[in-house]
């Protein structure tokens, strides 16, 4: 009696996992987590997103509509481009490096200091982190109307 209430305890529980690992949202997870060996990123945010991508072994300006992905197959994604203000109204780039693995950009606030739209870098990735490679072609600051934390 009490392996077979064990046995059906532990075939519920696998049964939860299996189904839970197959929703909607774990599925487009998973496609962005799917190219291995790229940095791939999917905009959540409502705002446009500025990229560096390295296609055809070349580092390109790439910007990211909402809802849209980078693509994984014909893109490398290097760097999420940022803009970070202090009250005196002096800007400066902000550059988080995607490093092989999948993120995601989310709305995360609304700040009073300009840019004044704050969003949030959701994922992982090897050798991922604040850094920035002088030879990444940039955005135009002026270009870039929001800020990114971790």
């Amino acid at each position: 009696m009490y392996n077979k209430l064990s046995y059906r305890i532990l075939l519920a529980a696998i049964l939860s996992l299996l189904i839970a690992s197959f929703t909607p949202g774990t599925l487009r997870r998973s496609n962005a987590y799917a190219a291995s060996g790229r940095g791939v990123i999917c905009n959540r945010s409502s705002v446009t997103i500025w990229l560096t991508v390295e296609e055809n072994k070349q580092w390109t300006v790439r910007s990211l509509a909402p809802g849209a992905c980078s693509n994984p197959v014909t893109q490398d994604v290097e760097a999420l481009w940022g803009r970070h203000c202090n009250t005196s109204g002096q800007c400066w780039y902000q550059t988080w490096k995607l490093g092989d693995g999948g993120f995601w950009v989310t709305n995360y606030l609304i700040s009073p200091i300009p840019p004044g739209r704050i969003l949030k870098i959701n994922g992982a990735g090897v050798n991922s982190g604040w850094s920035r490679d002088s030879n990444w072609p940039a955005p135009s600051l002026n270009s870039i109307g929001y800020g990114i934390t971790r």
